[in-house]
């Protein structure tokens, strides 16, 4: 009986079903270690979160099915250029008690810090009766701005854009009603590239010595605690003057690799630059 106990706590903290949280730094510090806490994680490399946040949805998100496709398409001049779809199924009955009704999701990406937008469309923003508001004058929480910044919105799609916690964030509004599909696109450029040598006199002096060109590419995809019903799909394309030498998953540069929400994902390739 304990060791099935032990098993489950230590399963619903890697599935990050379970949080926690201490007021001792010490042992909060500890616990991020872990991975327990529930917080950002810092990576070099490319990163995607996508969290949902039902507001007025009621109790829908238990008959929502999401799909999550990710491309990620390496530029002939180095650049990183991602398109993320997201695809929403609502496979409630309409008028039924708690999930017969929309599922309104104000929809977050967070990527690497300094991402820029390119294109984003398929949004529904909620009718205005909906927001009340307040008759007293409210504070911004302190805590919330020392997290936030740079709050910006694309003039095109009406997306908010903010730097959070070391991430940008890209966040719009997505609708889906009961018995239809909704599908959102999210397509940004990463903040850094990849040096170009082709042709170069150094990258000849290297191939001539035997010595490559190397460029290697990481994503961590971090799982949205609570979230179990979604399903993501990664797929890698290399630029035409770079070969695959290896990658973490057979399958990232063919039909994409796909997982489930159970926990953090990390993906990985090498390249040679002729």
């Amino acid at each position: 009986m304990l060791l099935q106990v032990v098993d489950l706590a230590s399963n619903s903290l890697l599935q990050k079903d379970v949080l926690i949280y201490m007021q001792d730094n010490k042992l909060q510090s500890d616990i991020k270690a872990l991975g327990w806490s529930g917080s950002l994680l810092q990576t070099d490399g490319d990163y995607l979160m996508v969290v949902d946040s039902n507001l007025g949805g009621g109790k829908t998100d238990s008959v929502i099915k999401q799909d999550i496709d990710v491309d990620v398409e390496i530029q002939a001049d180095g650049s990183i250029i991602n398109t993320v779809t997201i695809t929403k199924e609502h496979t409630g009955l309409a008028n039924a008690l708690f999930e017969g009704i929309n599922n309104v999701d104000y929809l977050r990406l967070y990527v690497p810090k300094g991402s820029e937008l390119l294109q984003a469309s398929g949004f529904e923003i909620p009718d205005e009766s909906l927001f009340k508001i307040a008759n007293a004058p409210l504070a911004t929480d302190k805590d919330l701005l020392l997290w936030t910044s740079n709050f910006t919105q694309d003039p095109i799609s009406g997306t908010d854009i903010w730097n959070e916690q070391g991430k940008t964030v890209f966040g719009n509004w997505m609708q889906t009603k009961p018995g239809e599909t909704e599908i959102v696109t999210f397509t940004y450029r990463l903040p850094w590239k990849y040096e170009q040598e082709t042709g170069s006199l150094l990258n000849k002096a290297k191939s001539y010595l035997g010595f490559k060109n190397l460029d290697s590419y990481s994503m961590l995809v971090q799982k949205q605690p609570g979230v179990e019903t979604r399903n993501t799909t990664v797929q890698l394309t290399n630029a035409t003057n770079q070969r695959v030498l290896w990658t973490s998953k057979s399958d990232l540069f063919s039909t994409g690799s796909s997982f489930d929400n159970t926990q953090d994902i990390s993906l990985s390739a090498l390249f040679e630059q002729f």
